[in-house]
């Protein structure tokens, strides 16, 4: 996970000196990319009624994945931090079926100043009917992916960095997006509240950076290709 970490540290810092040096040039991770957003804790206190989704809504399409989502998804991404917008560049995905049953290509590369970087990642489908992926890094890393609501979430912590991605696909007449989001904020950030005259205590994080890529499907599904080799994977 030290490259997702770099990445991370690289979106949460502040100041034309920080900026400047990542748009030097982007690690190789911007990997586990999907999107949470809207995170309801069902916890005492807090509200737990889910707001109720716009009529303007586009739907969402979610039959079949991951097979109805293969082919090769480009568009740029743009960073965002309390300032306003740090960085913007091209982005590729690949999704396509593998020889290996339950195994799929998800490789990603990045256009940055400094060349053309790539993620050769794999999808993993553990369990359709409970919604349980992961995306194996073939690295040894594996992060935990979930099928919620026709999109998929990842969520995990790496080098002090508390990431949330999530993956969604939304057609609206004549068009067929796939929207890659990221949020990033510090775990050394995190504060409590409450805790007291009969309140829970709540512990929170602010927000400090957010990565968004709007991608659109520029060929048509790939057929099934060799799954890449990779070392023993370690669940995170």
């Amino acid at each position: 996970m030290k490259r997702i970490s770099n990445l991370a540290g690289r979106m949460l810092s502040r100041g034309g000196e920080d900026v400047a040096r990542h748009r030097a040039g982007l690690p190789r991770e911007f990997a586990c990319i999907a999107f949470v957003l809207g995170l309801a804790l069902a916890l005492p206190g807090c509200v737990t009624t889910p707001p109720k989704r716009p009529a303007s809504f586009p739907a969402v399409v979610g039959t079949g994945f991951p097979e109805s989502w293969a082919g090769v998804w480009s568009g740029p991404v743009q960073s965002h931090g309390p300032s306003g917008m740090l960085d913007s560049f091209p982005m590729q995905l690949t999704i396509a079926p593998t020889d290996a049953p339950g195994r799929f290509d998800w490789r990603m590369v990045l256009s940055t100043p400094s060349g053309p970087q790539e993620q050769p990642f794999s999808l993993l489908a553990l369990d359709r009917a409970a919604g349980r992926f992961a995306i194996d890094e073939n690295n040894g890393v594996v992060c935990d992916a979930t099928w919620i609501d026709n999109a998929l979430h990842s969520h995990f912590d790496v080098g002090g960095t508390r990431v949330q991605i999530r993956y969604l696909r939304r057609v609206m007449p004549g068009i067929d997006e796939l929207i890659v989001e990221m949020t990033m904020a510090r775990v050394e950030d995190a504060h409590a509240t409450g805790g007291n005259n009969g309140a829970p205590e709540v512990v929170t994080l602010p927000v400090r950076s957010v990565q968004r890529a709007v991608l659109r499907r520029s060929a048509a599904p790939a057929r099934p290709v060799a799954p890449p080799q990779s070392r023993p994977s370690v669940r995170r």
